[in-house]
């Protein structure tokens, strides 16, 4: 089966940023925010297939917010997802959801420099 999800971007967020931080401030911001996504979704996976549900929990909790600054609200999205899962005892919605932010998270980051892959 081929999952194939447009990355939900916000631009409003990402100019927010700019505007406020100005042009450096923001691309040192976003620079930071993706270098951090990506270290966390590394670790989410590999926590995750371990089962260490509790970690796991903690750093989707962590991923939100940092997707949501940079306009990523469908990386956001099922980061949250994947916590509640975590809390409910969710173990099949788990299984689904982390592997559902393992692939978005690798097209966000990617679809993050080329805007022609998002759906805005």
């Amino acid at each position: 089966m081929k999952f194939d999800e447009a990355v939900r971007f916000e631009p409003r967020k990402l100019a927010d940023l700019y505007r406020t931080l100005g042009e450096i401030g923001a691309e040192n911001v976003l620079c930071d925010t993706m270098e951090e996504l990506t270290i966390q979704l590394v670790r989410i996976e590999k926590l995750g297939r371990r089962a260490r549900f509790d970690d796991v929990r903690e750093i989707a909790e962590r991923i939100a917010p940092k997707a949501d600054q940079i306009g990523l609200a469908g990386l956001g999205n099922v980061a949250r997802a994947v916590a509640d899962c975590v809390r409910n005892g969710d173990l099949a919605g788990f299984s689904a959801t982390l592997a559902r932010l393992t692939r978005m998270g690798d097209k966000s980051l990617t679809a993050i420099w080329d805007p022609q892959g998002m759906m805005l």
